[in-house]
């Protein structure tokens, strides 16, 4: 299974907005090449920081040091990423084309929202992901806590 980088920062709208973008210009890299990538960034993706400071942060992320603004997701296909640290996050992911324009133009892509599975607890992400593929979804929640049942 692939392994990506997401921003935490969740853009639900982010899809209307591309879609008004790219309606004129046809993909994200086009429009960057026409406009720029900080008015993708700062338009698009509503982002604050500029994104030479998103990339130093993704950098540093990649390179083994905890940024809260990062995180890595397993791919698990129908646009969806699992993400396993201390919480066991399901996270909704742009469509296949433009999440691999995203990962291109900027290393990471944008999710479109997330939802707690649960801790991890003690488990490994070897049986958190077999369980995951084998429990049926209340019997997952329960183990892992999800909610209180």
């Amino acid at each position: 299974m692939e392994h990506i980088i997401i921003r935490t920062k969740e853009i639900p709208a982010q899809s209307s907005r591309i879609i008004d973008e790219l309606h004129e210009y046809g993909n994200l890299e086009k429009l960057i090449q026409l406009k720029s990538a900080e008015y993708v960034i700062s338009h698009v993706f509503q982002e604050e920081d500029p994104l030479t400071v998103l990339q130093e942060k993704a950098a540093s992320f990649q390179g083994g040091n905890p940024d809260s603004h990062f995180s890595q997701v397993l791919l698990l296909g129908d646009s969806l990423g699992l993400s396993i640290d201390s919480h066991i996050i399901l996270y909704s992911l742009p469509e296949e084309t433009l999440l691999a324009e995203e990962l291109k133009l900027f290393g990471w892509c944008y999710p479109l929202g997330h939802h707690y599975l649960g801790d991890t607890w003690w488990y490994s992400n070897e049986e958190i992901l077999s369980d995951l593929d084998s429990m049926k979804t209340h019997e997952f929640i329960k183990k892992y806590r999800g909610i209180a049942l």
